[in-house]
Formats: structure tokens, C-alpha cells, sequence
């Protein structure tokens, strides 16, 4: 689909220069985050992972000072830690004790996923907001094809229409729309 888009719409071709930070971009939020959260859910369950995830705004905007330069206002700090202190303070009342291995693989997806989007937003400046997307997309396709196809079930059978679905939502809303 990033193919395709960048295709219809003739995009231009990143410069040499910028495929370091699609590198970066595609391990953070197209292989990072989506392999490190999967391998975690086999270990907690999805209401105890997407704590998690009110964390990738702070993570997000630190990297956003360390890779892009960015500097947030005082107040935007002041906010994100009472935020991250209030989500942490939510898991340690669910009990942190469900699984040190999940926790620290959906610790290690929001590091992956925040670096990844503040890599992407620096880049975004150059190449457009979808754009950048898309070409990491493209940029992983070549090895995210091989692993498709060695893990393939041998059949497609016991896929249902609600796994149809979220694959859908998955590749239009949250990568492309959102």
C-alpha cells in the first residue's frame, strides 16, 4: 500500500542522506514496536500492555529533544511527567507483578516506538508526514516479505473476519490515516 501511494502520487526519492532515519524509522514503528508488543502479550494480557502505551508521548518527546532538537516548554514537561507518573502509578495498583518479561518488552516497544516517531517527525520536515511512512514501509518490505513468507500458516482457514479486519485497521488507520 506505502508502494502504491508513493507511486500514484510520484513521489521523489529520499536522498542518501536521509535513509539512516528511515532506517531508524522502520525498526522503531514498523518492526520494533509491533514485534516487541506482540512477544509481550504472550506474557500479559492487552489491558495490562496498553498502560503502557500512555508512556510513548514522554518517550516520544525525550527523543524529540535527543534525535530532532526540539525543545518542549517547561509546562510540556511538567505535564507529561504528572502524566507518566499517573499511568505508572495506574500499573503499580493492576499489579506489577503479572510479568517482569512482558513489562520489559512493551518498556522496550514504547523506547522503539518513540524513537521511531520523533525520527519520523524530523524527517517529515523533508519528505512530508505519509511520505515518510510509506518509505519506511517500502524500505522493510524486502525482509518483512521473506518473514511473511516463512512464517505462513499453511493455511488460512482458521482466520476470521475480526482478524481480517483488525489487519485492516491496522495497515489504513494506524499507519497511513492516523
Amino acid at each position: 500500500l506505502g508502494l502504491a501511494l508513493l507511486l500514484l502520487f510520484r513521489q521523489k526519492r529520499p536522498e542518501r542522506g536521509d535513509l539512516l532515519s528511515l532506517v531508524i524509522v522502520a525498526l522503531g514503528v514498523v518492526v520494533g514496536f509491533p514485534l516487541l508488543t506482540a512477544l509481550a502479550l504472550k506474557h500479559v494480557t492487552t489491558a495490562h500492555s496498553i498502560i503502557f502505551v500512555g508512556l510513548l508521548p514522554l518517550a516520544t518527546a525525550i527523543f524529540g529533544v535527543l534525535r530532532g532538537g526540539d525543545r518542549p516548554r517547561p509546562a510540556f514537561w511538567l505535564f507529561s511527567c504528572i502524566g507518566s507518573a499517573l499511568v505508572a502509578g495506574f500499573a503499580l495498583t493492576q499489579g506489577v507483578t503479572a510479568s517482569p518479561v512482558g513489562d520489559g518488552l512493551m518498556l522496550a516497544a514504547i523506547i522503539a516506538c518513540g524513537l521511531g516517531y520523533a525520527e519520523g517527525a524530523a524527517l517529515s520536515r523533508r519528505l512530508g508526514g505519509w511520505q515518510v511512512i510509506c518509505w519506511a514501509l517500502v524500505l522493510s518490505l524486502p525482509v518483512m516479505l521473506v518473514l511473511t513468507l516463512m512464517t505462513m500458516p499453511p493455511s488460512f482457514d482458521g482466520v476470521g473476519v475480526s482478524a481480517w479486519m483488525g489487519l485492516a485497521y491496522v495497515s489504513l488507520f494506524s499507519m497511513l490515516i492516523g
